[in-house]
């Protein structure tokens, strides 16, 4: 009997999750199953009645737990594993359950990311709402995903209420997508001088490459250096929710990676994201030429060599922004990968949505508070308010809305 990776997510009980198990087994001609989590005697009872045994080396393997947390504990154990096959419950933390939010730096890759989650089967999301759905991916805010670690946990914590822990951040799976700093430095040169990629496109746009290498190491004015751009993305790694995973691992063949290396890299993502199917069927489909910002796609593209000029400006910065991200000098990898794709991730359990805050005050004549997991808008200027005159909603976006409609003339 050959098996490859594969892990599959059953809705139901301990007995659907059995014959699920079961079925499996005799599908792929086994005869001995292993049994993970909390188990009862009862489904031990259910599998060994149809004359499968249990065994702790069995290939066939049922994962069981009450809920998300627990499942992430027994998955953990098969972040490495080459040659397993998985039966799990599909609990809280199944990835139709919850959202998921894709970090990185730009021109990371941030493409080939998001080709993964729909891969995966998330939809395609926008600026995260306080109560984002499920099953899709949501920038952390805003309409895209670079968004740096300082800016998220300093300038958002003051501009939004309450230190801005309402937001779902906490709670749910972020994936970060990391690059060698120096191959940014190369994408960024050879796209943002471009007319229409980039709002500052003209400021780069009448200078030769190796100029536009060089205002992009250090610019005084506007860009700051690389280091600012990059090194802002470095705090994530350090979050337990956040997932880390490399543009080296995921890139795989066609982008000068390794087969091995990329599907290890989504195998160990779909067990903490808790996504179906086989690593091999996701890896031949996310290399995307035709995404609207691909360059060349490639890792390593820096060992080229730069320019005596452009090598003595990035001498000047502190390569603590490379060396951050697990890199060094003349490796295409961090040596971080192997520490990330063996990170169990951890989430908060503490949920603000359903405190009452006050969002927005006096809002053309109306307060927006967060109530009882939803929104609503109170009028100001009644001594006596009905029922009928609050307005609800899911979320502050749309009780703005129905204030606007409820105050246009009909």
């Amino acid at each position: 009997m050959s098996i490859k990776r594969i892990i599959s997510f059953v809705d139901g009980g301990e007995y659907t999750f059995c014959e699920a198990l079961i079925e499996q087994a005799r599908t792929e001609g086994a005869d001995a199953v292993r049994l993970l989590g909390e188990v009862s005697e009862p489904m031990k009872n259910q599998i060994t009645a149809c004359g499968i045994s249990l065994s702790h080396s069995a290939e066939i393997v049922g994962c069981w737990a009450l809920n998300g947390p627990e499942l992430d504990n027994v998955l953990s154990e098969f972040y490495t594993d080459t040659n397993v096959n998985i039966t799990a419950p599909a609990t809280n933390h199944y990835y139709r359950n919850r959202p998921v939010f894709p970090i990185s730096p730009a021109k990371a890759g941030t493409h080939l990311l998001m080709d993964l989650l729909e891969g995966f089967g998330y939809a395609r999301g926008h600026e995260a709402p306080l109560r984002p759905e499920p099953g899709m991916w949501h920038y952390l805010e805003y309409t895209n995903a670079h968004t740096g670690a300082r800016d998220f946990f300093v300038d958002s914590v003051r501009k939004n209420v309450h230190g801005n822990r309402l937001h779902p951040f906490a709670r749910n799976p972020c994936v970060l997508l990391y690059r060698h700093p120096y191959d940014i430095l190369l994408s960024e040169a050879n796209y943002y001088h471009k007319d229409g990629n980039t709002l500052f496109s003209g400021y780069l746009s009448k200078l030769s490459f190796e100029e536009r290498l060089l205002r992009l190491v250090d610019d005084p004015w506007m860009l700051g250096t690389l280091r600012d751009r990059v090194g802002q993305f470095i705090p994530w790694m350090d979050f337990p929710n956040v997932i880390s995973v490399s543009f080296e691992e995921l890139v795989g063949p066609k982008g000068g990676g390794s087969l091995e290396m990329q599907e290890n890299a989504i195998w160990s993502l779909q067990l903490k994201l808790h996504v179906p199917g086989n690593p091999s069927t996701f890896a031949s489909s996310i290399f995307n030429p035709e995404s609207p910002t691909f360059n060349a796609g490639k890792i390593g593209r820096h060992l080229d060599g730069f320019s005596d000029a452009v090598q003595l400006a990035l001498g000047r910065l502190s390569d603590d922004f490379v060396t951050g991200f697990g890199y060094k000098q003349n490796n295409r990898f961090s040596d971080k990968i192997e520490k990330y794709i063996k990170t169990k991730p951890e989430y908060s359990v503490i949920d603000f949505s359903d405190v009452d805050i006050l969002h927005k005050r006096n809002f053309l004549g109306y307060n927006i508070i967060g109530f009882q997991g939803g929104f609503i808008g109170v009028p100001l200027n009644k001594n006596d308010i009905t029922q009928q005159d609050i307005i609800y909603g899911n979320n502050v976006e749309t009780v703005i809305f129905l204030i606007y409609q409820k105050l246009l003339p009909s």
